[in-house]
């Protein structure tokens, strides 16, 4: 019989996850699917875990990455419905229901999810990530320009019409968000559903989300290169808020500035560094409001503290993909 749906699982040395990721999948109250794991060149034991659950196995085809791996899952699927997954996510149990619902009750070609607040890694790092990620996209509008493999799902034929993924990104970066602009742009309708919640198992410190925001960072820029700035300035279609674009400026300015003020004395560098600081403020205050919201005053300051610091990576990360793109002719991360 066939199933209503087909969830492709990219994994590359993920033994730590897939396990459970797999296990809550198959605690579904909904059952009408299949789970294809993609083996994307993985040397620990991740592919035998998956084939103890009973899992449809598939070679990634091509020179390997993320990209190539969920095309050759999806040309594997049996189900005019596909769901993309990450090894490290994990469902609930009406998750799978809420898609065929959806696909059945609206007009649309796919539909995406958020993250659970329901997180359990208790560090500011992990936390903080998680919480950026709940309120940039729970604050797009109900059909959006993005398709955040996190939790993606897309009609077959709509999927490979558009092209499938570009299979020169070969690490998880910016792919998925390259391919829901191209969706947006071929006319097809993403929906955004919010009662989509699932837990990115993913514990972060200082360094990797330093890390991973650098090279998003360097991804992006060279997407909007790639695509051209026009496409951009016109419309911003990617994950990131207009408004934090527009407050980097003012939190690289602010701490330059008042260090420059305490030792000179100098007036103007005073004046200048409290107005940027206030701007920053103001631009952020959605974000810190929702921080202290969610987890208290304490690490809301903390929250506002780091995107300071994370401000400089960010602009090093969209330095180093301009001067990249330009002098070695890399396109992609």
């Amino acid at each position: 019989m066939k199933k209503n749906i087909s969830v492709v699982i990219p994994v590359k040395n993920s033994e730590s996850t897939i396990g459970e990721c797999i296990e809550a999948l198959n605690r579904s109250n909904y059952n009408n699917f299949e789970i294809v794991v993609v083996d994307d060149n993985s040397s620990d034991n991740s592919i035998d875990i998956a084939r103890s659950h009973g899992c449809k196995i598939v070679k990634s085809k091509g020179d390997g990455g993320v990209s190539a791996a969920r095309n050759s899952g999806a040309e594997s699927a049996e189900s005019d419905i596909i769901l993309f997954i990450d090894a490290d996510i994990t469902l609930r149990g009406n998750s799978l229901k809420i898609i065929e619902d959806g696909f059945l009750k609206r007009d649309t070609d796919a539909i995406v999810g958020v993250q659970s607040r329901n997180l359990r890694f208790k560090d500011f790092y992990s936390q903080f990530k998680n919480l950026w990620m709940i309120y940039t996209y729970t604050r797009f509008p109900s059909y959006v320009s993005l398709f955040y493999t996190s939790i993606a799902s897309i009609k077959k034929d709509v999927f490979f019409k558009a092209g499938g993924f570009d299979i020169n990104y070969k690490m998880p970066n910016v792919e998925d968000t390259e391919f829901g602009q191209r969706l947006s742009e071929l006319g097809y309708r993403v929906y955004l559903e919010r009662k989509l919640e699932v837990e990115h198992v993913k514990k972060y410190n200082i360094t990797s989300i330093l890390k991973t925001d650098f090279y998003r960072s360097d991804g992006l820029v060279k997407m909007v290169l790639r695509r051209g700035l026009k496409k951009f300035f016109s419309k911003n279609k990617t994950s990131v808020p207009s408004s934090f674009m527009i407050q980097l400026p003012f939190a690289l300015g602010f701490p330059v500035l008042f260090l420059s003020f305490l030792l000179s004395k100098n007036i103007a560098c005073g004046f200048t560094s409290l107005l940027f600081l206030v701007i920053f403020l103001i631009l952020n205050l959605g974000f810190l409001f929702f921080l202290k919201k969610e987890n208290g005053l304490a690490f809301a300051l903390r929250g506002m503290l780091f995107l300071f610091i994370d401000a400089y990576w960010i602009l090093a990360g969209m330095i180093y993909g301009v001067m990249t793109y330009y002098t070695t002719g890399e396109r992609y991360y």
